[in-house]
């Protein structure tokens, strides 16, 4: 049975109502969703990134400028990447499966 939330809120003399359905056709890839990690966070030279294994995605490493530094394809598991940035904030993109996720990320 899909779960409802039913929310209003009031604001003056204007009422708003709201009724959506929380459990959504596409609940696999909601789930998926907690299993995506990044470690360790900050990281030297190593960052492992966590997937589910029974789906596979593509992973870009991009910096604050939106630059790729590192791309992968069809991987799913475990994966690490290798490399020497130098010290700052990366984003570990990560899509397939109709997923689009961000992860932000440390190096040392």
């Amino acid at each position: 049975d899909p779960a409802w939330i039913t929310t209003s809120c009031t604001s003056s003399n204007t009422r708003l109502e709201a009724e959506s359905n929380v459990i959504s056709e596409n609940k696999i890839s909601e789930e998926t969703h907690s299993f995506f990690t990044a470690y360790p966070n900050p990281f030297t030279n190593e960052l492992n990134v966590n997937l589910p294994i029974n789906e596979v995605f593509n992973i870009q490493l991009v910096n604050s400028l939106g630059t790729i530094l590192y791309s992968a394809n069809e991987v799913q598991g475990v994966h690490t990447i290798n490399s020497n940035l130098a010290a700052g904030m990366y984003f570990v993109k990560i899509s397939g499966n109709g997923t689009d996720k961000i992860i932000t990320t440390v190096k040392r």
